[in-house]
């Protein structure tokens, strides 16, 4: 009965997702889809896998509209409300939907975190905090570094400044943004431990430490990726990071760092399936 109950809990939540990303237009009509199957999937296998992403997306979403204005002067791909595709949206919970059913299917109920007696539940626990830590803080270092006083450097050289909104750019600011975005994604994974289920001589709150190296982990990987297979244009006219330059428009438009490889997209996919992997493992020295 419980199952059928979070199922409907899981469908609603989907659904209440999906339409108010369309209204706050933080998601086109392929995103709203995609996130009401991510939405419903993740609450439908067990509630705190639902916490843990809508605390990823909710405050991801806030993060977009934030300075929109400013951010827009800086980078030409920057949409109304952010606006998300399918695609996007996928690239930053696809993983996590696929862990997510794992757990529900293998371990069943949720279980607080113990490398000795629920070997399999806190691996898969450390691939899912690991996901969504390395997503928050991803979003939230591009949301505010970009906003930074101080120009960024390049992660590969830090010596080069590059333009604000660079592939691979990193500031203090970004970097701070970064750890408490998977800081953040541990603390609502802790919270939610200590009040809905049964305390257990494993202390849990190493997950907020966990999930901000994680996230700062996951968030420099993007940003190596970006620099180096991901290129960055920068059009001296508009004086904002462009997409790559049109045929027509080969003197305006100046080539920064990387090369021509994935796309933004792509890149996020990449790092976010390494740094899942890797904290799968990475949880049993925390705990």
């Amino acid at each position: 009965m419980s199952i059928v109950i979070r199922c409907i809990v899981g469908l609603l939540v989907g659904f209440l997702a999906a339409y108010r990303g369309l209204r706050k237009k933080s998601l086109d009509k392929s995103g709203a889809i995609a996130a009401f199957v991510v939405g419903a999937t993740s609450m439908g296998c067990g509630y705190r896998f639902g916490i843990l992403l809508l605390g990823f997306y909710f405050s991801g979403s806030k993060l977009t509209t934030f300075q929109e204005n400013r951010k827009a002067m800086m980078d030409a791909s920057v949409k109304e409300g952010g606006q998300r595709s399918a695609r996007q949206v996928l690239a930053c919970s696809l993983l996590a939907c696929i862990v997510c059913v794992i757990y529900a299917s293998v371990v069943g109920d949720d279980a607080q975190i113990d490398p000795i007696k629920q070997p399999t539940a806190t691996f898969l626990w450390g691939c899912y905090i690991g996901h969504y830590a390395c997503c928050a803080a991803d979003t939230w270092a591009s949301e505010l570094g970009v906003l930074s006083p101080s120009p960024p450097v390049l992660i590969t050289k830090f010596w080069i400044k590059v333009p604000t909104g660079t592939n691979g750019g990193i500031s203090c600011v970004g970097t701070l943004a970064s750890a408490a975005g998977g800081a953040f994604i541990g603390l609502l994974f802790y919270v939610y431990g200590v009040i809905f289920l049964p305390s257990t001589s494993v202390p849990q709150w190493p997950s907020i430490t966990f999930g901000l190296v994680s996230g700062l982990f996951g968030s420099f990987l993007d940003s190596l990726l970006g620099a180096t297979i991901q290129a960055t244009w920068y059009d001296d006219t508009t004086k904002k990071i462009a997409p790559r330059p049109l045929k027509t428009q080969p003197f305006t438009y100046r080539h920064v760092c990387g090369y021509d490889v994935l796309t933004n997209e792509q890149v996020n996919l990449v790092s976010v399936a390494l740094t899942t992997i890797i904290s799968g493992y990475l949880i049993n020295y925390f705990f």
